[in-house]
């Protein structure tokens, strides 16, 4: 019993180690500044939309926009989610990451346990923009994922890609 104990308590202080050595540096500026990103989120809901298709967007983009925000705090980012342009504050650290949800296709949890893989994929497509007014870091694309699991993959998927491109363009590490 005793040997289990010290076995358990080896693992975990390795364990804790290993996590406080890879644990996210914060972004810092050449001015010694840490790196703000303000999210401006757009879900793409339009007044002629079906209600499902505006629960669905709905459902999608606050998982989206918090998954963002929460992984850009994890790489060490000041991350803040604002409402309208009017809240992004300019600075030579500060950027701006705006999306736009443009197609979605969300088979929720009880369709796939109900149809499987017959339920089809659930589809995400999006378009990025981020900016600063330091002017290092400019980027537009569009980008999109599909998956036949648990439909937060798609989501989680889109942002992991946007914020390896912010750290590859400025602080070249993935």
């Amino acid at each position: 019993m005793q040997k289990r104990f010290v076995a358990v308590a080896v693992v975990a202080l390795v364990a804790a180690f290993v996590m406080m050595g890879c644990a996210a540096k914060a972004p810092v500026m050449q001015d010694g500044k840490q790196v703000a990103i303000f999210v401006l989120a757009d879900r793409g809901i339009k007044d002629s939309q079906k209600e499902d298709e505006r629960k669905d967007r709905n459902e999608m983009g606050q998982f989206m926009e918090e998954d963002l925000i929460s992984t850009l705090k994890h790489y060490g980012y000041n991350a803040t989610l604002i409402q309208n342009n009017s809240q992004y504050v300019q600075g030579s650290s500060n950027y701006l990451v705006s999306y736009k949800i443009n197609e979605i296709r969300l088979v929720g949890r009880g369709a796939r346990s109900w149809g499987g893989f017959m339920a089809g994929p659930t589809i995400l497509k999006a378009h990025f923009e981020v900016s600063g007014t330091s002017g290092k870091l400019s980027l537009s694309y569009d980008d999109e994922d599909s998956t036949t699991q648990d439909w937060t993959k798609s989501p989680k998927e889109l942002n992991e890609r946007l914020i390896n491109k912010i750290n590859d363009k400025m602080v070249g590490k993935k």
